[in-house]
């Protein structure tokens, strides 16, 4: 066994993984193609006073001279991996950055979800801070699903309630 020193996440969003990786580890990235996502991790890990790299890249053709214990692609971010040659690429790209003897860890639906072609998995989630209330739904019933590319139009529903301002 050994420790950890180094983790990247791919997709990373905000970066609220890599915000916890860094309270014990010496080097973090986290790696958004959203430069408004990068911004946003920038100015959070700074106001939490934590070391974080932040870098807009595409995880699918992603180079770097770092080299890194742990990679993860979390949150069925392989959503955005649209094509086998994708995946392919991203997988090449990861084995790139990791030690030798590195772990990827890859979060992501179960395949049953994605074949299930006559629905569509709905989640509804609810979050409250002070007098916000924000609502979502991601999916629908009757989302299209496409066999053939393995790709789903997901329909997504945000409800916002704001004191008196309500909105959809």
């Amino acid at each position: 066994s050994r420790q950890l020193t180094s983790f990247i996440e791919f997709g990373a969003g905000p970066a609220l993984h890599c915000m916890e990786m860094a309270r014990t580890l010496s080097k973090v990235t986290a790696v958004d193609l959203s430069q408004e996502m990068i911004t946003y991790a920038e100015e959070k890990a700074r106001a939490l006073g934590l070391s974080v790299r932040c870098e807009r890249g595409d995880m699918i053709n992603y180079s770097s001279t770092e080299l890194y214990d742990l990679a993860a692609l979390l949150m069925d971010s392989t959503s955005y991996l649209l094509t086998n040659a994708d995946v392919i690429a991203h997988l090449r790209s990861v084995s790139k950055v990791l030690n030798s003897n590195g772990i990827y860890i890859l979060e992501m639906s179960h395949p049953k979800s994605v074949y299930e072609i006559s629905q569509s998995t709905v989640n509804d989630w609810e979050m409250k801070k002070d007098d916000i209330t924000v609502k979502i739904q991601w999916g629908k019933e009757g989302d299209k699903f496409d066999p053939i590319t393995q790709q789903t139009e997901v329909s997504v529903r945000l409800e916002y309630v704001d004191g008196e301002n309500r909105g959809v």
